[in-house]
C-alpha cells in the first residue's frame, strides 16, 4: 500500500464522540499494515541488538588477533636470534672438533 493511498482514506464522524468511520476495505488495509510495522519493529530490534553484540565479539577478535601477532613476531624474533647465535657458535668452533 502507498503512502497516498493511507492519505487519501475517505473518513466520516459518528454523531456520538470523537470516533470515525471508514470503509472495511479500508480498515482491513489499515490493521494489516499496522500489523507489518509491529512485525518490522521486532526483527529491527532483533536485529540492532544482534548487530551490537557482533561488533562486540569483532572488537573482542581484533583485540585477540593483535596479541596474536604480536606474539608471533617475538616467537619470530626468537627464533631468528637462535639461529644467528646457533650460525656464531658453529663458525667460531671450527677445527676445534665441537
Amino acid at each position: 500500500m502507498k503512502i497516498n493511498t493511507i492519505d487519501h482514506i475517505e473518513t466520516g464522524k459518528t454523531i456520538f464522540g470523537s470516533k470515525v468511520t471508514v470503509s472495511e476495505n479500508d480498515y482491513e488495509k489499515l490493521t494489516d499494515l499496522a500489523k507489518k510495522q509491529i512485525a518490522d519493529e521486532g526483527k529491527e530490534s532483533k536485529l540492532s541488538k544482534e548487530n551490537a553484540e557482533l561488533k562486540k565479539e569483532n572488537e573482542k577478535l581484533t583485540s585477540e588477533n593483535s596479541t596474536l601477532r604480536e606474539s608471533v613476531r617475538a616467537a619470530q624474533s626468537l627464533r631468528n636470534s637462535f639461529w644467528l647465535c646457533k650460525g656464531n657458535w658453529r663458525v667460531g668452533n671450527r677445527g676445534t672438533g665441537k
